[in-house]
């Protein structure tokens, strides 16, 4: 069951060492954060801590994603402070509800930073171009997940992949299709959504890079299109391939509709089924399906998987399974925060913070993103790498599918455009 005590602003506990040099952006000494922790001026940065806000959708369409997202958050928060915190400061954090609405989302930012001073914001929500035009304007520091155009268009936001991105896509998903023989392509988006109105037009780039022809494009909103009508565009386009940015649920209805009509299906792709308890469900249904995910699989031995299981077990139990791509983004996003914190130096400012995390190169997220990041790169861009995982044909588990190079994470070109 929820705690409601989480609904409060508070503190994610811990104590601190650790050590860095003052950037130049700081104005410090040569001195230790100890000796020059009484002279930091910037907004939220004192003695013993510095204070982040986080401006997430506990209320509204979204809230239950953003509530285990929130999980993962806490537990990097937790671990980070457990560890000694950033130059000796503790981490802590403040939070508000945007309500899932850009005007939410507004007033969310300016009460953390207006109100409460907060040094550096986190967005789990998917309205953050509410407030993007006004941190911007403060110079505050921004991470989390790029659902939106906005993410693109200011320098002070950082993500590790940007799902609306409008300026290209990569060769990654192409050539993961093309090594699986398919080669027509039909792509079934959200109406209603322009994240994936825009990866319509980065996936169709990436398979023609590869040779697979799109053949049909197909608009299609959950609970009101029907899933036996698109099938049967389907398979009048004979596509054998099927790409689908759409909730899980709508992605299975789609599958098995095509299957009732025929259409055998050499890649169906989705990265909304990455998610065992899905296949406790429906695995029949999703067999053969394969899910796409710019993380570390949950069938990795890496010990970074290790470490993170273990602090969203500790530090946030009432996440009730920690194998949850949301949980995972929720983590990796206060992972930014805590690089982006260290590398502001011992007396940070807000543009340290923005200069040195966009110099940063490889970005692995503490391991969960075995290609790494190039922050300097990436702005509105979508990732590179992605790793790939198909259901098995009984439905009951999920199976790597290695690169080429015997890697986990596929990885590919930018394509302009």
């Amino acid at each position: 069951m929820r705690n409601t005590a989480r609904k409060r602003s508070r503190a994610v506990g811990g104590a601190g060492s650790a050590v860095m040099l003052c950037v130049a952006l700081a104005g410090c000494g040569a001195g230790g954060s100890a000796a020059t922790a009484s002279t930091c001026r910037s907004p939220g940065v004192q003695g013993g801590s510095i204070r982040v806000g986080v401006a997430y959708s506990d209320t509204g369409a979204v809230s239950s994603t953003f509530t285990a997202a929130r999980g993962g958050f806490e537990a990097r928060i937790a671990l980070a402070n457990q560890e000694g915190g950033v130059d000796g400061r503790r981490i802590d954090v403040v939070w508000a509800d945007d309500a899932d609405t850009t005007s939410g989302n507004l007033a969310a930012a300016q009460d953390l930073v207006g109100r409460q001073g907060a040094f550096a914001l986190g967005q789990l929500s998917i309205a953050a171009s509410g407030s993007a035009a006004y941190l911007a304007g403060l110079g505050v520091p921004v991470v989390g997940f790029a659902t939106e155009k906005a993410w693109d268009d200011y320098a002070n936001m950082f993500s590790t992949a940007y799902d609306g991105a409008e300026t290209g896509g990569t060769s990654t998903d192409g050539k993961f299709v093309a090594a699986r023989g398919g080669t027509k392509a039909a792509i079934v988006m959200d109406a209603g959504s322009a994240a994936s109105l825009s990866y319509s037009g980065a996936i169709t780039a990436s398979l023609h890079a590869a040779g697979v022809a799109t053949v049909a494009t197909i608009p299609f909103t959950g609970g009101l299109t029907s899933p036996q009508r698109t099938a049967a565009t389907i398979a009048a386009s004979h596509a054998d391939v099927l790409i689908a940015q759409l909730d899980s649920e709508s992605f299975r209805q789609i599958v098995a509709a095509s299957r009732e009509a025929g259409v055998k299906f050499k890649v169906a792709l989705s990265s909304a089924i990455y998610d065992r308890r899905l296949l406790a469900r429906s695995g029949g249904d999703l067999a053969g399906t394969t899910a796409s995910v710019t993380h570390i699989s949950f069938e990795s031995t890496s010990p970074a998987l290790t470490r993170f299981r273990d602090a969203v077990v500790r530090f946030a139990p009432e996440v009730d399974n920690p194998d949850q791509t949301v949980v995972v983004g929720g983590y990796g996003v206060a992972d930014m925060l805590v690089t982006g914190l260290k590398e502001a130096g011992a007396c940070p400012t807000r543009a340290a913070f923005i200069a040195n995390l966009r110099n940063t190169r490889h970005y692995d997220a503490s391991g969960l993103i075995p290609g790494g990041v190039d922050f300097s790169t990436n702005r509105g861009r979508p990732a590179l790498c992605l790793t790939f995982m198909t259901v098995n044909p009984q439905g009951t588990a999920f199976q790597l599918q290695p690169a080429p190079n015997g890697g986990e994470q596929w990885c590919g070109t930018r394509l302009e455009g």
